[in-house]
């Protein structure tokens, strides 16, 4: 079984696009045992 969280990375802005009516909410991804699944997780943890 996998499994993973997003959770919403408040040190970053949210900010919505006009052109596409899109709003982007800036979030982390790590595994059900913490470990980061991407890069900006890693620069987070540091």
């Amino acid at each position: 079984m996998a499994r993973a969280y997003t959770l919403w990375d408040h040190k970053s802005h949210i900010y919505f696009r006009k052109k596409n009516n899109t709003l982007y909410i800036p979030s982390l991804l790590v595994t059900h045992y913490g470990k980061a699944l991407g890069d900006k997780t890693l620069f987070r943890m540091c």
